[in-house]
């Protein structure tokens, strides 16, 4: 593991058995596919404004765009399985994972690096992380 990674792990909410016979495809998250920059944006600052800390300041936002180097980050990786699993259990129902699944690939073996966007908040509350006991699992776009 890299020392970049400081102990990172990869968890899941557990899913009733119900929720497999839904799929993965929702009209929400179909909805900010659309738009995924926007919506990321306009989703974060909701979320931000609905946990103030001190209502006699504002809220400050920062959006940070960066890279990272494939190689450097081996746990990232692990999640391909969880992904690879999904694949198998929704099949074609779920042809995104497929394309997932190709990307990791791809940036993996070709030690490319990854894009991403980092959000920050000042002035509020966070979020409380309990396992089982969490609405973290609600951030994803």
């Amino acid at each position: 593991m890299s020392i970049l990674e400081r102990n990172c792990e990869w968890h899941f909410e557990k899913q009733p058995q119900a929720a497999q016979d839904i799929g993965p495809n929702n009209a929400a998250e179909a909805y900010f596919a659309d738009t995924p920059y926007p919506s990321l944006i306009r989703e974060s600052i909701q979320n931000s404004l609905d946990v103030v800390k001190d209502k006699s300041q504002p809220v400050r936002m920062k959006f940070e765009f960066g890279k990272l180097r494939t190689k450097s980050f081996d746990n990232f990786y692990k999640l391909r399985e969880h992904i690879a699993g999904a694949y198998k259990l929704y099949g074609k129902k779920a042809e995104q994972y497929k394309t997932m699944l190709e990307k990791f690939d791809m940036t993996y073996n070709n030690q490319n690096v990854i894009y991403y966007i980092k959000v920050s908040d000042f002035n509020t509350t966070g979020m409380d992380y309990k396992p089982d006991d969490s609405p973290f699992y609600a951030i994803r776009i």
